[in-house]
């Protein structure tokens, strides 16, 4: 089992990938609910994915794979990750010595 950001990696690559797809468009969804008022709190709940899953159809996954290169899912994925850990990604990781 692959995790999510490489299904999602993959689906943004043009590989036909449903799983991926599916993702980038809840991450897109996310980034619009939170713009209209949703607590992080409340994004951070898994279980909404499942929600969102539920909604979505073959056709839709696969009519809109080709839009999601276009779509600023990365402006979308950056805002998504301020909004629920409340700060920007650090642009080096912290490495401790043991």
């Amino acid at each position: 089992m692959k995790c999510l950001h490489a299904l999602a990696a993959q689906a943004l690559a043009g590989a036909p990938n449903p799983i991926g797809c599916a993702v980038l468009l809840y991450i897109i969804h996310l980034h619009e609910c939170v713009n209209k008022g949703l607590s992080s709190k409340e994004a951070d709940d898994f279980s909404r994915f499942f929600v969102f899953l539920q909604t979505l159809t073959n056709e839709v996954l696969t009519t809109n794979a080709d839009k999601l290169r276009g779509m600023g899912i990365c402006e979308a994925a950056a805002s998504m990750i301020i909004a629920l850990e409340g700060h920007q990604p650090r642009a080096r990781k912290k490495h401790r010595k043991n």
